[in-house]
């Protein structure tokens, strides 16, 4: 005869086992995931301070499932581990201050770039309106030039016309 309570103590097992097994790697994957940040930002994480909370909300878990017995010897000890290691390299690594200043530097320099070009746009912009502006007065010269001369032709016309 199959024993229930046994086959039920098997299957909550191996749902429990499963759901360890997502939880570390999902913990494990928010560290990766923090480890690529912090290498793309030259050694400084860009959030702010890292914390087991912030590992926890990466993963999308409570940090009171790092607390169950399940994981409290385990998968936090490995996370407790790995912030202070990570927390040492990234003091080791270049001067945060460094880095920023560095940073700073650059955008200054890129935004001194930008307002050369936009005062160098800006004195192209004026120079030609005031081409414009001569053409246009040009153009207002030659288009009374023209009237005087259609009138005058006309006038022509009509003396010749006029004429015994």
């Amino acid at each position: 005869m199959i024993d229930r309570k046994a086959l039920n103590r098997e299957k909550l097992d191996a749902y429990a086992q499963a759901s360890r097994r997502r939880l570390i790697k999902s913990v494990r994957d928010a560290m990766s995931t923090i480890t690529k940040e912090i290498e793309a930002s030259d050694g400084i994480y860009p959030y702010g301070k890292l914390t087991q909370r912030e590992i926890c909300v990466r993963a999308g878990i409570t940090q009171a499932a790092l607390q169950k017995p399940t994981h409290k010897n385990t998968t936090l000890v490995e996370v407790n581990a790995w912030i202070k290691q990570t927390a040492e390299a990234m003091r080791t690594s270049k001067s945060v201050r460094k880095v920023v200043n560095g940073k700073l530097e650059m955008l200054k320099q890129r935004n001194a770039d930008i307002k050369q070009k936009y005062h160098e746009c800006e004195l192209r912009l004026i120079d030609a309106n005031a081409q414009i502006a001569k053409r246009d007065a040009q153009i207002a010269v030659l288009t009374a030039a023209r009237e005087s001369q259609i009138t005058s032709i006309e006038t022509a016309r009509k003396r010749r016309l006029n004429k015994p």
